[in-house]
């Protein structure tokens, strides 16, 4: 056998090393997402989900992006909380726009493997969504109103069974879960419905020894669970059940937080914190404070939030309903027990806290939202005056609060609303829902909401001044909560 000359065998040899041959790079490459390439739903999207060949972390959440019609809408990846392999990708600013084409850009850098290698190339893919979706409104009357957001106008209605009334409703993919209060001695209901349905049906849940109140839900980022919070009256303490979005069935077991609930209503929503995987649940104390607890979803367990005696972190400004902004990376929560309007920031590395308070408006929230690119936290008021019913607070500066009118003026008649009773971002919208209540009906109204302002919509252009939606045929009764659907997120 004939040797190669050494120099020869020396040049291959760095050829192969430097070619990589020798140390090749083993990198994450796409397999599948969702929506498919070219795909036309049906249906709203909730969720892009793109899933890899192999486990891959999150390296920048920002090296994603949509585009529509021409315009760029900020974009983050969160890890997918079933699937290792797989990143979710949510809008951060703006939303989707209904019938136009999407591309999705996944850049290199956006994940890496368990060898800190990233992707090769850009990958990206294109999409449309279905027509936007419509409004589902519970009514004190019991029931949930099915309808269309800009014009009011009546779709279906669906009723809680004998016995039970709707409280808090939230869209996942096809279908809208419902908690339902009982009107006698029994335990508060879960139930689910598909759009058009009549009735509701029912969830088991397990787990209370006592009677079961009904606080809040949240649906994890890729859609596939849903969390519901209650206080076990026997405990007087907030249980977690986690629901399965396909099967509609509880996942068990559920589990028990250890901080003590006295004062439950204050705070009934959580709230998901996709980047950490988290949810986050408030609890009032009573006495003008609070805890604040976390479950880590991925284990399903409470974990210990900080230092101080006990899983939870205190929450010395009371406790409120709870949202997760990914863009500003901070807990924001209302204050439901002070003489007027507050807010609480809180850090999620760490929990310390910052708060407002809006010393003009001497009314509770009993609405807020965190508009989509985070510039503005809204409160709804309870028992308003003078049609000041909507505070607006910077985030970037939360003592600078600001007031709008609440017009719920429906042909050129002033209805005499008093409660900003829901907030809800308008899907497929650049537009805040608002409903107003207090006058015996729901008015619904909109909110445009700018970098600098947020401004509400005049709902009928032919008469004078600005107009809202009289809900008093499609949505009957006062409304207590809404909700869109969230959209499909795919197998």
């Amino acid at each position: 056998m004939k040797r190669a000359p050494s120099f020869l065998a020396g040049l291959l040899a760095l050829c192969l090393f430097g070619c990589g041959a020798i140390h090749a790079q083993n990198r994450p490459h796409v397999v599948s997402h969702f929506p498919a390439d070219g795909q036309v739903l049906a249906g709203w999207v909730g969720t892009i989900r793109v899933v890899f060949d192999v486990p891959v972390r999150i390296l920048d959440e920002e090296a994603v992006g949509i585009e529509a019609n021409g315009e760029d809408l900020e974009a983050r990846a969160f890890p997918d909380p079933s699937d290792p392999n797989a990143i979710v990708i949510l809008p951060s600013g703006g939303r989707l726009i209904p019938g136009a084409d999407h591309r999705v850009v996944v850049h290199e850098g956006v994940v890496v493997n368990d060898e800190d290698h990233y992707l090769e190339d850009q990958f990206d893919f294109h999409f449309t969504p279905g027509p936007r979706p419509t409004l589902f409104v519970a009514s004190d009357d019991g029931n949930v109103y099915e309808i269309d957001a800009d014009t009011g106008t009546p779709v279906a209605a669906t009723a809680a069974p004998v016995g039970l009334a709707s409280r808090d409703v939230l869209g996942s993919d096809d279908e809208v879960f419902v908690w339902l209060t009982d009107a006698g001695p029994g335990s508060d209901r879960l139930a689910w419905f598909a759009p058009g349905a009549a009735t509701m049906t029912t969830i088991a849940l397990a787990g209370e020894s006592g009677e079961r109140v009904a606080l809040g839900m949240a649906i994890a980022a890729d859609g596939r669970t849903l969390y519901a919070t209650a206080v076990d009256l026997a405990t007087n303490r907030v249980r977690v059940h986690r629901v399965d979005t396909t099967s509609r069935a509880e996942i068990p077991a559920s589990i028990e937080l250890t901080a003590p609930t006295p004062a439950p209503y204050l705070a009934r929503r959580p709230a998901i914190d996709p980047t950490r995987n988290r949810l986050y649940v408030a609890h009032g104390d009573g006495s003008g404070g609070g805890r604040l607890s976390v479950v880590d979803l991925y284990a399903f367990t409470e974990i210990d939030a900080e230092e101080s005696a006990g899983l939870s972190a205190p929450l010395v400004d009371g406790a409120g309903d709870l949202t997760y902004g990914p863009i500003t990376d901070r807990i924001w929560m209302t204050i439901a027990e002070e003489p007027q309007a507050g807010l609480v920031v809180i850090n999620p590395d760490g929990f310390g806290t910052a708060e407002a308070r809006e010393q003009e408006f001497t009314q509770n929230p009993v609405a807020s939202l965190l508009t989509p690119e985070e510039q503005w936290f809204l409160q709804g008021l309870d028992a308003y005056t003078d049609r000041q019913g909507l505070v607006y607070s910077q985030t970037d500066d939360i003592g600078q609060g600001f007031s709008r009118t609440v017009d719920d003026d429906v042909g050129g008649v002033e209805q005499g609303s008093t409660r900003l009773a829901v907030l809800v971002l308008d899907i497929g919208s650049s537009t805040v829902v608002a409903l107003a209540t207090g006058s015996g009906k729901t008015v619904l109204l909109q909110y445009e909401v700018v970098d600098s302002d947020v401004t509400q919509v005049d709902l009928d252009v032919v008469t004078d001044g600005m107009q809202g939606l009289d809900l008093s045929v499609s949505a009957p009764g006062e409304a207590v909560a809404a909700t869109f659907l969230r959209g499909a997120f795919g197998p």
